[in-house]
């Protein structure tokens, strides 16, 4: 077996100039760098929950462009949306847990499970789970997703006049679920009362949009509580890259080695933060997107102000 005091520790590069430090710093460091691996993932993790959202939107504006050009009053035209719609909600359902059982498995692995931060991070994702119906919903929905049904259910297109003169037309799509269909599903457990207390029509595009927010919101709350943390990690692999101490520029290696056997090594790359910053820079913008498109109503021929909604052939009725 292997003395603690037969370790070796070191800083490396691309061209093999290794540095001798102490076994403290190498800790240090260590620490530094999973920390900044951390940050990296948490970020990437919540822009990919972003542009899910955002193809949702984007989805959502695309079928009501469709409807005002083409004006289809056929059921396979005006239901067929439905597939992809669904299939939006479903990445959507999808990254919100990923990004939640990612978070919690780093964290458990680099502070611990009864660390102060994953206690702060459950403590925040519980308080907006108990405040908030949609993000309780959606969380639960995808558990039905999987286990029982698609989401949506129906296809709603209003047709609503809007403004003054010269009159326009608002042309939008409604995707909705039916409280009567969920409720069939028993496994929501204490979500089930509060879809028992909503409308028989559950507009998903509501829900959708106040999610986006607490779910955003978390994710910067989260960002704040552990802004000390992070800054202090940066610094240190920064000043690591700064000081040179005759290596590469670009890249670094820590080392821990027995005699002439590598044991552990750790790829330290200053590119994270600055991948991080940007990601960061992007900024969420937390407004649900508006998907209405207008058009003049006296270039409407016949059109009727409100479509009726159309049900997918194999709703329950």
């Amino acid at each position: 077996m292997i003395q603690e005091s037969e370790y070796k520790y070191y800083l490396s590069d691309d061209y093999e100039t290794s540095v001798e430090i102490e076994k403290k710093r190498y800790g240090e460091l260590c620490l530094s760098n999973q920390i900044v691996l951390f940050q990296l993932l948490f970020e990437e993790q919540y822009q990919i929950c972003k542009y899910n959202f955002m193809e949702y939107w984007q989805t959502i504006f695309k079928v009501s462009e469709t409807f005002r050009l083409d004006c289809p009053h056929d059921r396979k035209n005006m239901t067929l949306p439905s597939l992809e719609i669904n299939q939006r909600i479903l990445n959507i359902l999808t990254s919100i847990q990923s990004y939640d059982d990612h978070i919690r498995h780093k964290m458990s692995k680099l502070w611990g499970k009864s660390s102060k931060q994953a206690t702060k991070y459950t403590e925040m994702d519980s308080g907006l789970y108990a405040e908030f119906f949609s993000y309780r919903l959606l969380k639960r929905l995808r558990n039905y997703a999987q286990h029982y049904d698609l989401p949506l259910k129906c296809i709603s297109y209003p047709v609503i006049s809007v403004g003054f003169e010269p009159t326009q037309v608002a042309f939008t799509v409604t995707p909705i679920m039916y409280k009567k269909h969920l409720l069939e599903y028993d496994g929501w457990s204490t979500v089930k009362k509060d879809i028992e207390k909503q409308n028989e029509k559950i507009y998903i595009s509501l829900i959708i949009e106040e999610a986006f927010r607490v779910f955003t919101s978390l994710h910067s709350q989260f960002r704040d509580f552990l802004s000390v943390t992070l800054e202090q990690s940066h610094c240190a692999i920064a000043e690591l890259y700064e000081s040179k101490e005759g290596r590469s520029e670009n890249v670094l290696y820590l080392i821990k080695e027995s005699g002439d056997k590598v044991i552990e090594r750790q790829w330290v790359q200053y590119d994270n933060i600055r991948i991080i910053k940007e990601l960061i820079d992007r900024g969420p913008k937390v407004e649900g997107i508006s998907f209405s498109t207008t058009q003049l109503e006296k270039h409407l021929k016949g059109i009727s102000r409100i479509v009726s909604d159309i049900r997918l052939a194999n709703m329950k009725k």
